[in-house]
């Protein structure tokens, strides 16, 4: 909870939880969700298009991506503080504690960070410089004195971010909503922000059903809409029917294969699963055989590229077979930061359709989509998955190629992280950087458009589980970016 980008307090979410004694697995939702001051033609002149990558819209301006009308209400505090109700073993004030702590103390930056914080802006979207520099609340927080990204090794000390956990340790989830603190941070965002001081206090995560399907002797779980449980789930069915892997993952035919029923499912998400107070297909009905059909035999959807994440995952099973796969992201973070509490606020609002009338335009309190998918495996009723992974529209990819490759090939977890992972986007297909060129030359005569990334892993969402076995719990760990195992 100290990174400057992937995740904070600032930002939204979802996770599925496993309760052993129950014998359940239940959705905790708590998605950004578009405020009252929202119109729906806030953005219809500036459109310019679809992310070329896929994932949101471009404006002129970037309003939608920077700045404090790119922000939508904050879920991350009230829908951590529902997880942890009547399920947490340690006190709410003293996890916040810990974590303050840990803020003053500093985080020393690793290499990824210090990549991060210096690569352009990628797929149309400011730089992620630009954006800890917008304000002078954010050069405070997130640069050095000389107005400079920190670089590795260099330690960043955040006492402003550890404050607001003090505060919110003291005075609890709800002072962020309906207390002090809310009232500060409203003074602070200023006129331009579309939320008010009703859209916070009503503002509500929440426990939901979750998304289910019978798989290679498992019950899947994960979020339904607008998370992307459901567009996982349609992957792996239709993958399992459709996708050629006579030959592996790694080769001509997986790739040509399954990344055109990527591309196909892609397509369909945002006309059908958006924020389900506001229309949307019944689950049910999505995962139906006959919609099912109706995906692998539409036609291939027509021209996008990228990489893109901006998301931490954490996967954790206890001795008692509880278990949680949690979700929590900025966007790519608007650039505005809290003055007196150092954290940033998402940028939530780039993901809704600026055209009135869209599937997923923009309303007051619609919850945007998103790609998190959280995900949970038992059989016979006892946990034996636990998986997730950051990367934006390229999560379905991410988390269904190591899946594929636990459950149909009997790869172990660290296993199923080397596969080189990618994506198709309408005709353009994404692969890390090893895939052999020999495949890149078929999947450009077999009419796609290959855009190799210069980066062997991580290109295609970052990758985490647990997983049971035969020799028992073991856990695959994305090899391109810092994570850990802990056993407790």
């Amino acid at each position: 909870m100290t990174d400057p980008h992937r995740s904070g307090i600032g930002g939204f979410g979802v996770a599925t939880l496993y309760e052993a004694a129950r014998g359940r697995a239940v959705a905790i939702a708590y998605h950004g969700r578009a405020g009252s001051r929202v119109r729906p033609d806030q953005w219809e002149a500036d459109f310019e298009g679809v992310s070329p990558d896929g994932f949101g819209f471009l404006v002129k301006g970037k309003g939608n991506d920077v700045g404090p009308a790119a922000i939508a209400v904050p879920g991350v505090v009230r829908g951590l503080g529902l997880l942890h109700a009547g399920r947490g073993r340690l006190a709410w004030k003293a996890l916040l504690e810990r974590v303050a702590a840990f803020a003053e103390e500093g985080l020393r930056v690793p290499s990824d960070m210090a990549a991060y914080w210096r690569r352009p802006g990628l797929a149309g979207r400011v730089a992620t410089r630009d954006r800890l520099a917008l304000t002078s609340a954010g050069r405070k927080h997130a640069l050095r004195p000389d107005g400079e990204p920190y670089a590795e090794g260099e330690v960043l000390r955040l006492p402003g971010l550890a404050s607001a956990y003090r505060r919110l340790a003291s005075a609890g989830p709800d002072d962020f909503y309906e207390g002090e603190m809310a009232r500060t941070l409203l003074r602070e965002l200023g006129p331009d922000v579309k939320f008010d001081a009703k859209d916070l206090a009503s503002y509500r995560a929440s426990e939901e059903p979750c998304a289910r399907i019978a798989w290679e002797g498992m019950d899947l779980f994960s979020p339904g809409p607008p998370a992307g449980g459901v567009t996982l789930f349609q992957f792996l069915l239709l993958a399992a029917r459709h996708g050629d892997l006579s030959k592996g993952l790694v080769s001509f035919e997986a790739m040509d294969s399954l990344g055109r029923l990527l591309s196909r499912i892609h397509e369909a998400k945002l006309r059908t699963q958006g924020d389900p107070a506001f229309g949307g297909e019944p689950v049910d009905r999505l995962l139906s055989d006959a919609y099912l059909k109706s995906l692998a035999d539409s036609p291939w959807p027509e021209e996008p590229k990228g990489e893109e994440q901006g998301t931490t995952q954490l996967c954790v099973v206890d001795g008692e077979g509880n278990a949680v796969s949690l979700n929590t992201s900025l966007g790519f973070n608007s650039g505005v930061f809290s003055d007196m509490y150092g954290f940033p606020f998402n940028n939530a609002m780039q993901c809704f359709d600026p055209r009135p009338g869209q599937p997923d335009c923009i309303l007051p309190g619609r919850a945007r989509y998103t790609g998190c998918a959280p995900t949970l495996g038992t059989r016979g009723g006892r946990i034996s998955l636990v998986i997730g992974a950051p990367g934006g529209a390229r999560i379905t990819a991410a988390i269904g190629i190591p899946l594929i490759g636990l459950a149909k090939f009997g790869m172990t977890p660290p296993e199923a992280m080397e596969i080189p992972r990618f994506d198709g986007v309408r005709r353009t297909i994404l692969f890390e950087g090893r895939v052999d060129g020999a495949i890149e030359k078929r999947l450009a005569a077999a009419g796609w458009t290959p855009h190799r990334s210069t980066r062997p892993y991580g290109a295609i969402g970052r990758t985490y589980c647990l997983w049971l076995g035969a020799r028992g719990w073991e856990a695959g760990l994305d090899p391109s970016e810092p994570g850990a195992v802990v056993v407790a």
